[in-house]
Formats: structure tokens, sequence, C-alpha cells
């Protein structure tokens, strides 16, 4: 069954996305979630499109992500946090909160799309932190200070 999706959705598609989808996963999931709508001819039409228009958008946004990130690369950014006696934080430091972390010292806001890291940082020292958008890939540089508690 052909349906166009309504929003992101893992490992099946993007928005406006047209898919042929097992009959069954689209009347008892994706339409009752409102996540996806049976294709016609004129639903393919619009929502052609709108993704022509979202991926324009999605491009100038990555565009503007990736000169950012080429400013911050040179950069080096130190924060301090507690850590027990062994120099490992209490709490991990995740995408989202490097993201308010540049905000706050370089006054350069990056999405934490843009920040790929495997795993929260866990250990205080020094830390390089990829960051990728538009095709452009660079490293920060993120230093923590231990505060012993």
């Amino acid at each position: 069954m052909k349906v166009i999706l309504l929003q992101d959705i893992k490992s099946v598609g993007r928005k406006y996305d047209e898919k042929d989808m097992p009959a069954g996963y689209v009347r008892n999931f994706l339409i009752p979630q409102k996540l996806g709508q049976i294709a016609t001819p004129a639903l393919i039409k619009i929502a052609k499109k709108q993704r022509e228009q979202m991926e324009g958008a999605r491009n100038e946004k990555e565009n503007a992500a990736a000169e950012k990130i080429a400013k911050i690369e040179k950069e080096a950014i130190t924060i301090t946090r507690a850590v027990n006696e062994k120099g490992h934080l209490f709490a991990g430091i995740n995408a989202d909160e490097i993201s308010k972390i540049i905000k706050e010292s370089a006054d350069i806001e990056i999405d934490a799309l843009y920040i790929h890291l495997d795993q929260p940082i866990k250990d205080s020292g020094e830390h390089k932190i990829p960051l990728k958008a538009g095709g452009k890939k660079a490293e920060l540089t993120l230093v923590i200070e231990g505060e012993e508690k």
C-alpha cells in the first residue's frame, strides 16, 4: 500500500516521503498515530512540493551550521564540573549540553543534531568533539576541569 509519511520515522523514512508499506502496518499503526496517510495522486503532488521546500530549508540550515562549525573549530572551550576522586563526572555530558556550553562560552548557536557523540562524556580532561554539518566536518576541543566535592 502506498503511503505518504507525515513525520520522520526512524528506519522507515522522512517526512513527505512516498513509501510502499504493508497494508496492516499502514492501517494499524501509521494512520491511527497520524504518522502517514494513504497516497492519492493529489496528495503525492502536494507532498512532492512540500518535500522540495523542506529540503531547501534543510540545506540552508545545514550551510549556516557549517559556517558556524568552521568558526568554532579553532577554539578550545574549558568548563568546570564536579568530579569524584578518580576524575569521573557525576553526570555525563551529552550533545544537548555541549550545544548549550558552546552557546554560553563562544556565543555560537550549534544545534545538538550536528554534534556527534558515541556516548556521553563522563571523564574530566581534554575531549575532541566531532561536529558535522552540510558536508563540513570539524573537531571542537572541550576541556573539562574537575572540581572535587
